[in-house]
Parts: C-alpha cells; structure tokens; sequence
C-alpha cells in the first residue's frame, strides 16, 4: 500500500504543521515516501497572499507542485480558561475558512497543469453539531466562530470538488471528533468522553486511517469522511 502511495503522489503541503494534527500528517506523510512542505507561521501565514506566495516559490524550489494539500491550519480554542461564545468570531473565519480558500487559490492552477491531485480539508464535528455547553468546564464555551467556519468548509469543499474535478483535483472534508492531546483540561475531558458512543477519544491511528482513505479513494470528491466515533448520529 505505501508503494503505491509514493508512486502516485511526490509532494504535499501541510499547513498549520505545529499544531496538534500538524506534525501527524507530516511523519506520516513522510514515512510513505512522501515529500512534505510546510506552511505555518512565523515563516508563513495563511491569512496573508503575499505570505503564501512566498511560500509557494520555496515549495516549488524545495519539491515542485504539490499533489496533495492538507489545510491543517486552524483556531481550535480548547476549553482551558474562560472562553465565551463571540470570542475572537473574526479571527477564527479568517484562518479556519478565508485561509483554506487563499491556499487552494494559491495552487490549485498549477496542480490542474500538473496532471491533478487531492485537496483535503480537515473538519470537525463541530461543523455538522453545534457545541454543547454541558460538554465543558464552567465559564467555558466553544466560541460559534470555530463551529461556524468548519460548517462553511463542506460547502467549500463541494464546490471546489465540483468544478476542479474536470481536472483530475479531488476535494476531500475529513472531519474529526475530539482527538486525544495534552490540551484538554481533565474536568472538559471526563464530561465530554461520557458523551462518545465508543467511550474514548479519537486517536492517531484513526486520523492515519481517515487520511490513507481519502489518499487511496480515486472516486471520493466533494463529500465528507468524519470519524467522530458516532457522537453525532445521537
């Protein structure tokens, strides 16, 4: 299996490289033979074209067009500290969702002249259900911010599949409930694993499962992978 990924993809940019699912996408990338360039700041900001530009010459000097893009990058405020429903609205669409449309403009021309690739968004639960307060320690809510930009990245991502499809670029959501880290506080960790239809988190191995899914699927486009473990079919 890993054979065959290296000879069907050279080269992928992962952006938001050092938060928590960054550096699983790059070892795991890498461990199948796979090239990986890196987009996250202080070298690089999504938000930013000019910022993404340059990084775009430096991929192209390092490795060349990439055929896979992986948008990592995201505001994921986790319940440690107050934290209330309006906080930081603007910021979080500016990277969750603006950023996400600012990477794939920035490639997507030359993976259509390239021969085509995959386009995979990470999501979250939070994009299909809306956060539970109960789910949390007191004085912290989700901000609707986080929820509302993984919800606008379904559409994004039908979209963009839709129409890059006729070049051979897949567009792929893959959403995750809340996976296992050092983030979470122990108080928002027990109440919110008692709500999980398996009793756990989500762990690595299932987000290297969901990202080998949607790397070896020819035939999945503009539709969505979440590993939640059942949490939102309740």
């Amino acid at each position: 299996m890993t054979e065959g990924l290296r000879n069907k993809y050279r080269t992928a940019v992962v952006t938001g490289g050092s938060g928590n699912l960054g550096p699983i996408w790059k070892s795991t990338l890498e461990s199948w033979g796979i090239n990986v360039f890196i987009i996250d700041q202080p070298f690089y900001d999504v938000r930013d074209e000019a910022s993404l530009l340059l990084a775009k010459h430096n991929c192209y000097q390092e490795f060349g067009v990439p055929d896979i893009i992986i948008n990592n990058a995201a505001i994921d405020p986790k319940p440690k500290g107050q934290s209330g429903m309006h906080d930081r609205f603007q910021e979080i669409i500016e990277t969750n969702l603006i950023g996400v449309d600012n990477v794939i403009k920035t490639f997507v021309d030359d993976m259509k002249t390239h021969g085509g690739g995959v386009i995979i968004n990470i999501g979250s639960m939070l994009g299909f259900v809306a956060a539970d307060y109960r789910n949390y320690e007191e004085g912290f809510m989700k901000p609707y911010g986080y929820g509302t930009s993984k919800a606008g990245l379904l559409g994004l991502t039908r979209n963009v599949g839709v129409y890059y499809g006729q070049w051979g670029i897949r567009c792929v959501l893959l959403a995750f409930g809340p996976v296992e880290s050092e983030h979470w506080s122990l108080e928002a960790r027990s109440k919110l694993v008692k709500t999980m239809p398996l009793n756990r988190f989500i762990w690595k191995e299932d987000c290297i499962a969901g990202l080998r899914f949607c790397l070896e699927s020819p035939n999945l486009n503009a539709r969505e992978v979440l590993i939640d473990g059942g949490y939102s079919a309740r």
